[in-house]
């Protein structure tokens, strides 16, 4: 059957080619002294003239955004993060910068001839833990959503990536009240303060150093999830000094652009120096375990450490509610020996 005027050619290329069929469709017109010339473009190099008769159809059927095609994945990243970075947290766009480098051997694949095959590859052959490779998955997940909604791919060729079974940590343990008391006496050591905050306060690592702000016996903050946004967080009396200070000293609670990774080695720094085995993530299991064991009100125990569900469903606070979340702060053991 005889294509109509505008549809696009398909043609056999010659030689040897791994991929011979060639599609080529009208991009604009531009005029002439003798009226009107085509200027044709290629939509793609096929192996079949199968898959080049589809991919002419999803063109004429709208499915191909002209203007983009041809674009790579690192282009494509680019564009998806001029919006995106906006409404997130620099921790946030840091751990989606640590997971697009992963992706390094696609940067200059075209988006279009991304196959599942291709990015499976890349992760059968890395590495990493499976925590890595979920954001892997789930940053490249985003991409194609961009993608899609752009008209430059038809498929989301991220779904059924395999990445291995979630390991089971049995890394996490809450600090001992004796290791606790030992990190109050170690206060001359840098940065056990801010770990002795952590462990009060149940706060993520990367919340230490996401715009907080402080109030009179409580600081404002938090992030992940819609709980954790912006969340009241009471200062225990026996920490309450150290914040206090540490805003006093450098107008937030760490003195300098902190990323997940630098607050880990310094942690581990710490955790060596004190002979101590813990991870950062073991301060927040601490506060949890500790209030698990008082007679705390468990609503606002969760509402402190931002945790979704279970009755929590928006931070939104009274005056009576701040001070029923000081009230169950109180309950967290008194381990100073300094007080």
């Amino acid at each position: 059957m005889r294509r109509p005027n505008g549809y696009g050619t398909i043609t056999k290329l010659s030689g040897n080619r791994r991929k011979p069929w060639a599609v080529k469709v009208t991009d604009k017109n531009i005029n002439v002294p003798n009226g009107k010339k085509q200027v044709r473009k290629y939509l793609g190099y096929y192996a079949t003239r199968k898959e080049a008769e589809a991919r002419l159809v999803e063109y004429n059927y709208g499915l191909i955004n002209l203007d983009k095609l041809g674009i790579t994945l690192k282009e494509l990243k680019e564009l998806w993060q001029v919006h995106h970075y906006q409404v997130i947290g620099e921790s946030s766009i840091d751990g989606y910068e640590a997971a697009f480098k992963l992706w390094e051997p696609l940067h200059d694949m075209t988006f279009e001839s991304l196959r599942h095959y291709h990015l499976q590859s890349v992760l059968n052959e890395i590495d990493l833990s499976y925590s890595s490779k979920s954001k892997m998955r789930a940053l490249m997940g985003m991409l194609y959503k961009y993608a899609l909604i752009n008209d430059v791919v038809i498929k989301d060729y991220s779904q059924g990536l395999v990445i291995g079974n979630k390991e089971k940590s049995t890394k996490h343990k809450p600090f001992t009240q004796e290791e606790i008391k030992r990190l109050f006496k170690a206060q001359s050591i840098p940065y056990v303060d801010v770990i002795l905050i952590q462990i009060h306060t149940g706060m993520r690592s990367n919340e230490l150093f996401a715009g907080l702000e402080i109030h009179d016996g409580y600081l404002i903050g938090g992030s992940k999830t819609a709980a954790g946004r912006n969340r009241v967080i009471p200062l225990h009396k026996n920490i309450e000094a150290m914040v206090v200070e540490r805003f006093d000293k450098y107008g937030k609670l760490t003195e300098e652009k902190l990323t997940s990774g630098m607050y880990r080695y310094r942690f581990k720094k710490v955790m060596e120096e004190l002979d101590m085995d813990h991870l950062p993530h073991d301060c927040r299991h601490t506060f949890a375990t500790e209030m698990n064991k008082t007679k705390a009100n468990q609503l606002a125990v969760k509402r402190i450490i931002g945790h979704a569900g279970s009755g929590v469903t928006e931070n939104t606070y009274t005056h009576k509610d701040i001070e029923d979340l000081k009230e169950a702060m109180g309950y967290f053991p008194d381990l100073s020996p300094l007080l």
